[in-house]
């Protein structure tokens, strides 16, 4: 079983074979089974209050919005 991801607009896969089931890929596999698995994500721009932000699949991209800093966090030293 191969999980798809919830991200993916849609997938190409090279076996036949395959089937689609709920939220997974049911394959058979043999001895000497060679799997190739696309995910296709498409490009989806999010509106907020502040700004604008992108995402692609699982990745997001976005350019620093203005904030405030309130509080300097200082690392832990080792």
């Amino acid at each position: 079983m191969i999980r798809i991801p919830e991200w993916i607009s849609s997938y190409k896969i090279n076996m036949k074979t395959a089937v689609k089931e709920v939220q997974y890929l049911a394959v058979s596999i043999e001895q000497s089974t060679e799997i190739e698995i696309e995910f296709i994500s498409e490009i989806v721009m999010h509106t907020l209050t502040e700004g604008i932000y992108y995402s692609k699949g699982s990745l997001v991209y976005s350019l620093g919005m203005k904030g405030e800093r309130t509080e300097r966090i200082t690392p832990p030293e080792h």
